[in-house]
């Protein structure tokens, strides 16, 4: 029989979807999604680690087991940036300070090539990146940021590296009350660090509405 595909799913806590049954997941039902579209068996390898920032994901890809998976995965996809924004959002919050938004836009902007450039070396399958939603589409200076971030730095810069993007920030764009979990007002101001009640990871429909989006990419 010959050896499975390999899926590898990279990124953070949206990734990683702890929050919901392993099933439930974003690579888990992406897995059998290819599986089921090829007509041959997927291993799917779900890299996404909680509070993962930009900084984090490039330390992550010199790991070599990260390395050796992403090296021979015929699929790969990557949803990072969110983390970057909302721990500097936290400390705007506190701190009513922009300097802090825009370091972290600068530090995105900056990481975020260097992400396409190893990837563009190194990856040799499909991969696709995800753009972020706004889980506080309530909050203006939230959606300008948000809104920059997806479409002034992961858009065009995925694009040069002839990457695909899953436009994820539209597919929750209006929707968010019933796509992400806990989520109530929209506002920043319900964001509190390491609190499970914070609404900013999907719900169940959440995650396979990422799926949908990443599979229209890896299937064209």
């Amino acid at each position: 029989m010959d050896d499975p595909l390999m899926y590898v799913a990279l990124g953070d806590s949206i990734t990683n979807g702890r929050n919901v049954r392993k099933k439930q997941r974003y690579p888990s039902i992406l897995t059998r999604w290819l599986a089921q579209s090829f007509h041959h068996p997927v291993y799917g390898r779900n890299w996404g680690k909680n509070g993962m920032s930009s900084s984090g994901f490039l330390n992550q890809l010199q790991s070599p087991r990260v390395f050796e998976t992403v090296r021979h995965a015929q699929f790969v996809t990557v949803c990072i940036g969110g983390n970057d924004l909302i721990y500097a959002y936290f400390k705007w919050r506190l701190w009513r300070n922009d300097t802090y938004l825009d370091e972290a836009v600068h530090t995105l902007a900056r990481n975020f090539h260097r992400i396409c450039e190893q990837l563009h070396w190194l990856a040799r399958g499909n991969v696709v990146f995800g753009t972020f939603y706004n889980p506080f589409p309530l909050t203006p200076l939230a959606v300008e940021t948000v809104e920059f971030c997806n479409y002034g730095v992961i858009r065009p810069t995925a694009e040069r590296y002839g990457f695909p993007v899953a436009d994820l920030y539209a597919a929750f764009r209006g929707r968010e009350s019933i796509l992400l979990e806990n989520y109530r007002t929209g506002r920043l101001e319900e964001y509190r660090p390491l609190s499970r009640r914070s609404p900013v990871h999907p719900n169940v429909d959440g995650y396979s509405t990422i799926a949908h989006c990443f599979a229209r990419e890896l299937l064209k």
